[in-house]
Formats: C-alpha cells, sequence, structure tokens
C-alpha cells in the first residue's frame, strides 16, 4: 500500500486581529470588558477560533477565560482588575493561532475614579 501524510488545512497569510477595551477608563472597581474580532487572511470573519488574552495588570498578568469567536468572528473577555488605581496604564495582548495561521494585536486602557 501506498503511504500518504494527511493534507493539513494551511493558512496563506496573517490572521487580522482587531480588539477594543469597552472602556478607556475604567473606574475603581468596574468590569472591563474587552472585544476581539478575528478575520481570515481574505478579511472574512473567522468564526471557532479561541483567542488567548494576557492582560498586564499592576499585580501580574490575567488570562482572563475567552469563547471561541461567532460566526461573525467576534468575541470577547470580561474581568474586574481590583488594585487598578486612578492613571495606572494597563496593556493587553491578543494572541490567534489557528490552523497553522497567527495574529497579534494590543490595547490599553487606564484606570479612573
Amino acid at each position: 500500500p501506498i503511504l500518504t501524510a494527511p493534507t493539513v488545512a494551511a493558512c496563506d497569510g496573517i490572521a487580522g486581529v482587531i480588539t477594543q477595551p469597552e472602556l478607556a477608563i475604567l473606574p475603581t472597581g468596574g468590569l472591563q470588558r474587552i472585544n476581539v474580532q478575528v478575520q481570515r487572511p481574505d478579511g472574512s470573519p473567522w468564526a471557532g477560533v479561541t483567542p488567548i488574552i494576557v492582560v498586564h495588570a499592576p499585580s501580574g498578568d490575567l488570562y482572563p477565560g475567552v469563547p471561541p469567536t461567532e460566526s461573525s468572528g467576534l468575541t470577547a473577555a470580561s474581568l474586574n482588575i481590583e488594585d487598578l488605581r486612578a492613571g495606572e496604564i494597563v496593556n493587553y495582548e491578543v494572541v490567534v493561532a489557528a490552523e497553522a495561521c497567527t495574529g497579534y494585536a494590543i490595547g490599553q486602557f487606564a484606570g479612573g475614579l
């Protein structure tokens, strides 16, 4: 018998990742929602992809749970940063890896009163 390697659906290009915090200035004790949109390299929505979000909070890195993207390529994660003080800047990163394709985005928000 002739053995053939299984075919792999390889991604051609870089996934588009767009992110935006719901609140640019997060009130003390407030709940932040980080919105993410994922697109295939051709610009079409990418459903079923689970991004990884790392939030660089003052007390250390947080990894909020993120559900897979919907048919529109959209998903979001919510988190609370207890020790965020007014004026502190929080940076976060979003990484997507699926079908041998990757994408990356960064965002930030600040602590408010």
